[in-house]
């Protein structure tokens, strides 16, 4: 996704950072090293008003991730993660909702 995102904006892929966590990514942004691409729900939780970094929203592109949650067949609690999935599965929703722009 990082690298059709890349070639959509023009961007030059660095790959000296890959594998870097999305705080140090941050920071380095922050000290003036460049731009990153950061999900929605780090840059909701993470990144303050006050922030040395600015966040631009990325509009016109539909970037998505899937998430599984997988299972044996054979195992006892199936029960207990069919339940859990469920949970996860509203949690998300919840959240992605609040996330749409207003313009949307």
């Amino acid at each position: 996704q990082i690298v059709s995102l890349c070639e959509h904006y023009g961007a030059r892929l660095l790959r000296d950072y890959e594998g870097t966590s999305l705080d140090a990514l941050r920071q380095m942004v922050g000290m003036g090293m460049g731009a990153t691409f950061l999900p929605g729900l780090y840059v909701q939780s993470e990144i303050k008003a006050r922030s040395e970094v600015v966040v631009k929203p990325l509009r016109g592109r539909n970037i998505y991730r899937s998430i599984g949650l997988v299972t044996r067949k054979t195992s006892g609690r199936s029960e207990t993660y069919a339940e859990m999935a469920t949970i996860l599965q509203d949690v998300a929703k919840r959240r992605l909702a609040m996330m749409q722009p207003e313009d949307e």
